[in-house]
């Protein structure tokens, strides 16, 4: 098996908010967060500070209850199709490639800090997506972030009623950062002049 060779960023949500001077409300608890890539970075991949916008966006809004004062941490890689398989198939024994999974931990680290886990996202089937659904990678990346941490948090989308609220919060969660409603189908025959509405 070929060894991977991972990029890291290790970026501190709350302290990149207060060092921009961005207020940070009570709801919102200071996240380490450790980005990693396992392949090559594309050229509309978003900088680390729209991740973690992202990231800090999910977690404001999809928290069941107040999150510990001393933060959380989150992992977040962007990986390839073999090694998402094969996380599908050892943890959820799916074996086939899917666009992201959510890895929840929620236990409690150095600091009293709780590690909320871990998000996994398969670049090349996001490219792949986004292309069928008529979106740009960089907009359908955003939804699949969001909706990974929104996993970390607890949320799921089993039973009607569940789904209905993860969907509603990822769609406001997509509004607020400027986006249209994710599960919308694109209106039009034409992809590309869908992609620039």
């Amino acid at each position: 098996m070929k060894s991977m060779k991972l990029t890291v960023v290790n970026l501190d949500v709350g302290e990149t908010l207060l060092s921009a001077g961005l207020p940070m409300s009570d709801a919102q608890a200071p996240c380490l967060l450790d980005v990693c890539w396992s392949v090559a970075r594309p050229d509309w991949a978003p900088v680390d500070e729209q991740i973690q916008a992202w990231v800090l966006a999910a977690m404001v809004a999809g928290a069941h209850e107040a999150l510990p004062a001393q933060g959380v941490e989150v992992s977040l890689l962007f990986t390839n199709v073999s090694d998402i398989q094969r996380l599908n198939g050892e943890y959820r024994q799916i074996d086939k490639a899917t666009n992201v999974l959510s890895f929840p931990a929620q236990t409690l680290v150095e600091d009293g800090r709780m590690l909320l886990g871990d998000v996994v996202i398969c670049l090349s089937i996001v490219e792949a997506e986004a292309a069928a659904q008529c979106k740009l990678p960089l907009v359908h990346l955003t939804h699949l972030v969001l909706h990974g941490v929104l996993h970390l948090l607890g949320h799921d989308h089993v039973e009607d009623a569940d789904a209905d609220l993860m969907e509603s919060i990822e769609i406001n969660l997509m509004a607020s950062l400027g986006y249209a409603n994710p599960y919308a189908v694109a209106v039009g025959n034409n992809c590309e002049e869908s992609k620039c509405t």
